[in-house]
């Protein structure tokens, strides 16, 4: 189950699949850099956890740790979709925003491609969300659209990266 408290490191799971990805060749964040913005991202989270401990003290220990955590990591509740995760989410993304997947089923050739050969850092940085994404969207038991959500704003970047002249020049064959 993607608990909400394990879901926000999803994104430091992208950072270090970028670091791996980029390696020594590309721009990597420097300690300070993330030491910034580790400290941003305590700033924006701990006046919620502070609010909750201290007015919801019961509440927020049984259900961010007790049902989040334990509960549904031990005994995930009974799953109502049957299809498997690749096909409920890909159905579901698809009748959500149509455009928008085959914008990125266009796209995602030349971006594969430019991404072998030239290696840029913001295609690094784009299929390392995506296969962050993807991968805890496969990796937890229970299916449930809200979490396709965290697909949107990397599936969103990759059309507008499409979009780019040069990249259009290419896909007309012009």
């Amino acid at each position: 189950i993607m608990a909400k408290n394990i879901a926000g490191l999803l994104p430091l799971f992208v950072l270090v699949l970028y670091v791996l990805a980029i390696g020594k060749q590309g721009v990597r964040p420097s300690f300070p850099r993330l030491a910034q913005l580790g400290g941003v991202i305590l700033a924006a989270a701990a006046p919620w956890h502070v609010y909750q401990w201290i007015v919801h003290r019961n509440w927020f220990l049984a259900d961010y740790a007790g049902v989040q955590i334990i509960e549904f990591g031990l005994h995930p509740p009974a799953q109502n979709a049957h299809e498997g995760p690749v096909r409920f989410y890909a159905e579901r993304l698809a009748l959500m925003d149509p455009v928008l997947i085959l914008a990125v089923l266009i796209a995602s050739p030349v971006l594969a491609r430019r991404l072998w050969k030239d290696r840029p850092p913001e295609l690094i940085l784009l299929f390392s969300w995506l296969a962050v994404a993807v991968s805890a969207l496969l990796a937890f038991q229970f299916r449930n659209l809200p979490y396709a959500v965290s697909l949107v704003p990397v599936l969103c970047l990759m059309a507008a990266r499409m979009m780019r002249k040069r990249a259009c020049i290419y896909l007309l064959g012009l």
